[in-house]
């Protein structure tokens, strides 16, 4: 039986659900119950996973915890970013949010950056949405870029709402 990209990709991307959501190590045996010929391709994905986690978050036990930020130029990039919202008349709660959700979107940017520049596979045999959608894109090869401005703008639009509102 050949190794289906497909399925590999299906299960280890329910391993990094459960480790990123509910800090759980799924074993590569349970996940491949249904085709035991994924099991080591897919146990050499989670070991390159885990290792690309502890490069990025060194703690012991290889969870995808940040660990407290505590380089004072940093500190003070946030501070700059927390004075401008709290000048603008975000309560403490709303800066703190505001702050966490582009951090949150600055972080996935940057692994996107770190990213192929064909991250999905086209695979016209597949009936889906996303399949239709890769066949018919036209970005090109600044698709992060452009994923990245558009939810920067869409970030920006939501905080006013979210403040006016």
């Amino acid at each position: 039986m050949m190794t289906s990209t497909a399925d590999l990709e299906a299960r280890l991307s329910l391993f990094v659900e459960a480790h990123v959501l509910r800090g759980e190590r799924l074993d590569a045996a349970a996940l491949c119950r249904d085709r035991p010929d994924l099991q080591e391709p897919l146990a050499v994905l989670i070991a390159q996973y885990l290792a690309l986690t502890m490069s990025l978050d060194p703690l012991e036990d290889g969870s995808s915890r940040r660990p407290t930020i505590t380089d004072p130029i940093t500190l003070r990039q946030y501070g700059a970013l927390a004075g401008l919202l709290t000048r603008a008349g975000f309560d403490p709660d709303a800066v703190v949010l505001a702050v966490t959700m582009l951090d949150n979107l600055c972080l996935g940017a940057a692994l996107d950056v770190g990213a192929p520049s064909v991250i999905w596979e086209d695979n016209p045999t597949l009936d889906s949405p996303m399949q239709t959608a890769l066949g018919r894109a036209t970005l090109g090869s600044d698709r992060a870029e452009k994923g990245f401005e558009l939810g920067l703008s869409l970030t920006i639009r939501g905080l006013a709402e979210f403040h006016a509102g």
